[in-house]
């Protein structure tokens, strides 16, 4: 977990953290900044944060789960493990943002990103916060 201790000055530490998932496979977390999921060594998902560089508020910039385990319940766990680390207000991408070209996955949802915060948010991991979308000019 991350000790704010003023002036942008954080300390990390990990914390592991096991779960079995719906498929009944035990999945291991490494819990920091970033979650990170293992099943025997083999990393199969993530979260990673960045941070605001005035505020250093956490906001949300890559999620990923290997297909063969997604909808097992792993990406929500990461997420509410997240949720413990940085609390339930995290910035993240807008529902409404699209990709293309030029574009960083940072800035946008896929298509099962967006469910799984969705779901995140129905069940009460996380609040849902008002989307912040980018000037259409940039």
């Amino acid at each position: 977990f991350s000790v704010y201790i003023g002036l942008g000055i954080k300390m990390s530490y990990s914390v592991d953290h096991k779960f079995t998932d719906n498929k009944g496979r035990e999945i291991n977390f490494e819990v920091a900044n970033d979650i990170i999921a293992h099943v025997q060594g083999k990393e199969i998902g993530y979260v990673q944060f960045d941070f605001d560089d005035f505020t250093y508020h956490p906001y949300l910039f890559h999620m990923s789960v290997e297909s063969s385990y997604s909808r097992a319940g792993i990406g929500a766990e990461m997420i509410r493990l997240a949720a413990e680390v940085h609390g339930r207000r995290f910035g993240r991408p807008s529902f409404l943002a699209q990709g293309g070209s030029g574009k960083s996955s940072s800035d946008y949802f896929t298509q099962d990103g967006a469910a799984l915060i969705q779901h995140c948010i129905e069940i009460g991991i996380i609040d849902d916060i008002p989307d912040f979308d980018e000037d259409p000019g940039d």
